[in-house]
């Protein structure tokens, strides 16, 4: 029985790179998580690739790898999402998948808030919190209304 701690890093990339490297030097297994094989972070000797479909593309198939993945686990692993569509999954599912990983997100709101810039603002105002005032289109024609009225806006859409 391996007892060696574990994290997922999801969503590999030259910034997270590092991440593997510290893990790896700490003495914790690091599986890194692509969309694609051919990502060169993945042949780091920090980490063990594992390939994933794209959360945003195939979110579902994405959900029912990392569970596999999980399941085969000898203890939870720590995930470490690097992406903001790897975090929504995780925190969308963090029930189900809590069996195989030890999640330490905020809760599904705060991290959609933090994917979604319209929803963040929308919380900031609602409790109160400072913010920039900012308009949300919601469509070309929404921008047309609403462009005499932008100098001193920021406009954002969200991803999802």
């Amino acid at each position: 029985m391996n007892t060696q701690a574990r994290a997922f890093v999801l969503g590999m990339g030259l910034t997270v790179l590092g991440v593997t490297w510290s893990l790896g030097e700490a003495g914790v297994r690091a599986t890194g998580v692509a969309v694609t094989r051919s990502e060169p972070e993945l042949f780091s000797r920090y980490c063990e690739p594992f390939v994933c479909p794209g959360p945003v593309t195939e979110p579902e198939r994405a959900l029912d790898l990392l569970r596999a993945a999980g399941d085969k686990l000898d203890r939870p692993a720590v995930p470490l999402p690097a992406r903001d569509a790897f975090a929504l999954i995780l925190s969308r599912n963090r029930t189900e998948l809590g069996r195989c990983f030890a999640f330490a997100l905020p809760a599904s709101i705060a991290s959609a808030a933090l994917v979604d810039k319209w929803l963040h603002h929308q919380l900031a105002e609602r409790t109160g919190s400072p913010c920039s005032r900012a308009v949300y289109p919601g469509s070309l024609a929404g921008l047309s209304r609403i462009r005499h009225e932008t100098d001193d806006y920021v406009i954002d859409a969200p991803i999802m």
